[in-house]
């Protein structure tokens, strides 16, 4: 979702899966921002940030901004973000003003410009939300919702396997990547029901029902995928 936004306005984009990665590719590159995932496997963003920044400094380094990507709107989460080296400040969902007032603070030449060639794609609320909050073309609206559908046929039974297992931490880590991707696609109702599972795996909670919670998500997301 992101590449795809970015490549919208026309960036060229480097994607990284971890922390570790972050950092050797920001080391070895010259990049004109840096967009952070405050959690990532490995090394988390606050650390992979300072990493960064001490290399920087070492090395006599132009400093390359540092953008905070979270969903975390807790009280101090911003005044943290900013403590460990963070620039700027990015809340997931991704919301288009906001980006572009990012864009427009660090690339004085920013320009968004509009494709005329559009293709439809099937409408429901959800995705006229996502339409409207990231000014994508229903073409690439299509292949967002096909790259979302792939992930959820392919994490959906680490889910299931995790919970059988009552492994929490791993119940906790994929609920929360599920949380994440549903609330970029505006599916508010499977966000919410991925947040009460990872809730409930990071709390340990035995009196929780952890199969039934995975039978209510499974009937979102064929629910989901139906109205497709």
């Amino acid at each position: 979702l992101i590449r795809m936004v970015l490549e919208r306005y026309g960036f060229s984009v480097t994607i990284v899966s971890n922390g570790v990665d972050a950092c050797d590719a920001a080391m070895k590159n010259n990049y004109d921002l840096i967009l952070m995932d405050e959690q990532m496997p490995i090394m988390n963003g606050y650390d992979a940030t300072e990493k960064i920044m001490a290399f920087e400094k070492e090395h006599d380094r132009i400093h390359t901004p540092i953008v905070s990507l979270t969903a975390n709107v807790l009280k101090g989460s911003r005044e943290r973000a900013f403590e460990h080296g963070y620039d700027a400040f990015l809340g997931k969902p991704i919301v288009l003003k906001e980006m572009e007032d990012l864009f427009e603070r660090y690339f004085t030449k920013y320009k968004f410009t509009e494709e005329s060639e559009k293709k439809e794609v099937k409408s429901t609320a959800e995705i006229e939300r996502l339409k409207q909050a990231l000014m994508l073309d229903d073409e690439q609206i299509g292949q967002l919702l096909d790259l979302f559908h792939t992930k959820m046929k392919n994490i959906l039974p680490e889910l299931k396997e995790a919970i059988l297992n009552l492994d929490y931490k791993s119940i906790a880590k994929i609920a929360h990547s599920i949380k994440g991707s549903s609330a970029n696609f505006r599916y508010e109702e499977f966000s919410k029901l991925a947040a009460v599972i990872e809730k409930s795996a990071r709390e340990e909670e035995t009196l929780f029902d952890f199969k039934e919670a995975y039978i209510e998500f499974e009937e979102a997301y064929e629910k989901l995928y139906s109205s497709r």
